[in-house]
């Protein structure tokens, strides 16, 4: 009975330490499928990691390593969460500020991963590298965060075809990102929370609310610092009722504009 009772415990420690997969008895869900590790092997070789970030990336228990999450019944990859926690503030101050900085270029292989719901890139370097065409592939994708993380260029308008996604930050700085159009918009049927400040957004008319109209989940908008201008006149053939946020903040809109 002592021995079971030992027996019991180390296995309590192991899970506490391992994991729920240990635990549950699917402990063959902490192997990667192949395709997915593969898919990660390939991201993570596109990408510079100057403060090792990625170190534990290796071996086949991709659901233990740093940034990565897995479904728990399937064992699949749903996450990607490599936010540079240290950005570079003008508050910064303290000597960790700035690194673990991850720069590179993002894998094509990345849509491999066919069950991926959250990816978080922002606050790194990608070195004015553009927004890829093949994130609108990811389908399942309901959380995407580019923000500040040193993409430049047009906007792709394939993000619109990712109906899932429930989130989206495309923030940037100095206008580094840009939009001639918000039509791909109206495609993330889904969406509840859209980020954009400081996108370049001068190509877009006082219209680009009508976009929005269509979005009726959509409950926090941020286009703040967007350079849009022009006039809205009135806001009574907008529905933004389900809207909690509305910042249109540090734009040039004429006067009338409505309160």
């Amino acid at each position: 009975m002592y021995k079971f009772t030992v027996l019991g415990l180390l296995l309590a420690v192991v899970c506490v330490i391992t994991g729920e997969y240990v635990c549950n008895g699917d402990s063959h869900l902490g192997n990667c499928s192949k395709s997915d590790l593969e898919a990660l092997f390939d991201f993570k070789n596109g990408l510079n990691d100057p403060e090792n970030r990625l170190s534990s990336w290796q071996g086949s228990g991709c659901c233990q390593w740093h940034g990565i999450g897995c479904n728990n019944s399937t064992g699949a990859v749903i996450m990607i969460d490599l936010h540079n926690p240290y950005p570079i503030t003008s508050e910064s101050s303290s000597s960790k500020y700035g690194f673990w900085n991850l720069s590179g270029d993002i894998s094509p292989s990345l849509p491999k991963l066919k069950s991926l719901e959250h990816l978080d890139l922002s606050l790194n370097t990608f070195n004015d590298i553009s927004i890829p065409k093949f994130l609108g592939s990811l389908k399942n994708l309901r959380y995407l965060n580019l923000s500040k993380a040193g993409f430049s260029g047009l906007i792709p308008a394939s993000l619109g075809n990712i109906s899932s996604l429930q989130f989206l930050d495309v923030s940037t700085e100095f206008a580094s990102l840009s939009s001639d159009s918000l039509q791909w918009v109206a495609g993330l049927v889904s969406l509840k929370h859209l980020a954009m400040n400081e996108v370049d957004l001068s190509m877009i008319d006082s219209g680009f609310l009508g976009i929005m109209n269509r979005l009726s989940f959509l409950n926090e908008l941020y286009l703040s610092g967007c350079q849009l201008s022009g006039s809205i006149l009135s806001l009574n053939s907008v529905n933004v009722t389900s809207l909690s946020v509305l910042d249109l903040s540090f734009n040039s809109f004429g006067p009338g504009f409505p309160v």
